[in-house]
């Protein structure tokens, strides 16, 4: 190796070996073969200093060049010593003298699997001495020995040339694997790989040429020989490769538009759903409320129009009084479509004071409510009063005297129940007497269902026939869940 580290304008030539022990160590032969030997001569071939040896039979002293980032100069020698399993790097300055070095003790395994190397590396800027592949790691030096380690995944590979492959200033580092089945390049910076097969057959022993073919006015390519075929190489960076990472965002970002392009879709087409199916269900509520106001007052109208026949005329003045906050009641209502149970409850016994002016003494009701019942429940408006009305209407009317009705609001498992109970004639016995149908109980059934379907709660009723010990019918009761 020829280099100039006195910095005199004037090249020392410095020179490793190998101990092949080919010459028989009886021949008496200064610097023989049975030891490896590091030399410095000047340009006259004059010894610059003491021959240094490495003593044992296979032991080797291999050189490189090396220059710190200040740009001082330095010989490498690297000295393997396969007798003790120990390598040591010496970094040198002019006449030999040592710098600074560095053991490395292995143990046989690792000898084995390692391989040291000295081989200077540019990497980022700065200078390096490439040691070796170690523990999934790429090593690296300075003349300090401070070490650098790049994670890789590459294994079981050697570094055995450098050349700029794609003519852009900087050295491509290339390996071979340890079958020679494959040649890696790797750009300067050791992060992306590219695998060129060798063609080599395993259960041959041919030897893999390759080499770099330098072309004036072209690129550079990699050629490999191997059997009877000649295989050439370009290596260049893809153009589009830092595209990838634009273009995996606007993959990404597409991704994102489309689903929530899709989730509001989807939201819009449910809240529209919603809006539609709120405005029948409204319309629906409506029909029956234009119903069901016309039908009460029909009712409580029929009953002020029997006592001025009778010419109670001063409780049909009471009445008409009465029947006015009803109708007050109602009108202030609106539009909404249920209530709280509290405000039914001091409706229906508005109306029931009208019905007991209708029958005289002969008529009685009892309100109970329990304390554990909540009075702010919602419930659909006038539904406890249909179910009244239906009992006077169908249950009472028809019955001679003693005409009783209880509307009761309790709790069981926290559910709130109200119960309308009337002693009338019985359901059966209702149907000879009715000679139209009437239109009370298909407005509760529609109004309860409407209302379920509005609020998701659940309404349930229940009719039950009463009977005495003689089995004769004895009033009829109606369960309403809420």
């Amino acid at each position: 190796m020829v280099t100039d580290l006195d910095q005199d304008s004037i090249p020392e030539i410095y020179c490793g070996s190998w101990a092949t022990a080919n010459i028989p160590k009886s021949f008496d032969i200064p610097y023989n073969d049975h030891s490896s030997w590091f030399f410095g001569m000047d340009n006259k071939l004059e010894l610059l200093f003491t021959p240094q040896d490495n003593p044992g039979i296979t032991s080797c002293v291999s050189l490189s060049k090396f220059k710190s980032d200040e740009g001082k100069p330095f010989v490498v020698t690297s000295w393997m010593i396969p007798e003790e399993y120990k390598a040591k790097i010496t970094f040198c300055e002019a006449n030999g003298k040592e710098f600074k070095s560095k053991t490395f003790e292995f143990t046989p395994e690792e000898w084995k699997q390692n391989r040291l190397y000295n081989i200077p590396y540019e990497l980022n800027g700065k200078h390096y001495l490439f040691i070796g592949l170690i523990d999934g790691n790429f090593v690296f030096t300075d003349q300090d020995f401070k070490l650098l380690k790049i994670k890789t995944s590459l294994s079981k590979v050697n570094l055995y040339l450098q050349c700029d492959l794609n003519n852009d200033g900087r050295d491509e580092a290339l390996f071979s694997t340890e079958e020679g089945k494959e040649i890696i390049i790797s750009d300067p910076d050791l992060k992306h790989f590219v695998h060129v097969p060798t063609y080599l057959r395993t259960e041959t022993r041919a030897s893999l040429e390759s080499g770099i073919r330098h072309q004036a006015h072209h690129q550079n390519e990699l050629f490999l020989h191997a059997y009877e075929t000649l295989y050439f190489y370009s290596y260049q960076a893809n153009p589009l490769y830092y595209l990838k990472y634009p273009l995996w965002l606007l993959i990404y970002g597409l991704l994102v538009l489309i689903l929530w392009v899709a989730q509001r879709l989807q939201a819009m087409q449910t809240r529209r759903k919603q809006q539609l199916e709120e405005t029948i269900n409204s319309l629906q509520m409506r029909v029956i409320k234009s119903q069901m106001d016309p039908h009460f007052m029909f009712n409580v109208l029929n009953g002020l129009a029997h006592n001025v026949a009778i010419g109670n005329t001063t409780e049909a003045h009471d009445q008409i009084i009465r029947f006015s906050k009803l109708l007050r009641s109602m009108m202030s209502k609106g539009e909404k479509t249920d209530t709280t149970l509290e405000a039914e409850l001091d409706f229906v016994k508005s109306y029931l004071e009208l019905e007991r002016f209708r029958f005289k003494d002969d008529f009685s009701f009892l309100l109970q409510v329990e304390p554990s019942v909540d009075l702010n429940t919602r419930i659909p408006r006038m539904l406890i009063q249909l179910l009244v009305e239906n009992a006077i209407k169908h249950g009472l009317r028809n019955k001679s005297d003693n005409k009783r009705i209880m509307i009761k609001a309790e709790t069981r498992n926290a559910i709130t129940i109200l119960i309308v109970e009337d002693n009338g004639i019985g359901r059966l016995a209702a149907k000879e007497y009715q000679r139209e149908g009437g239109n009370g109980s298909k407005i509760m059934a529609d109004m309860i269902r409407l209302n379920c379907k509005i609020t998701g709660n659940t309404i349930r009723a229940t009719t039950t026939d009463l009977y005495d010990d003689e089995g004769r019918a004895s009033g009829t009761r109606v369960e309403v869940e809420i």
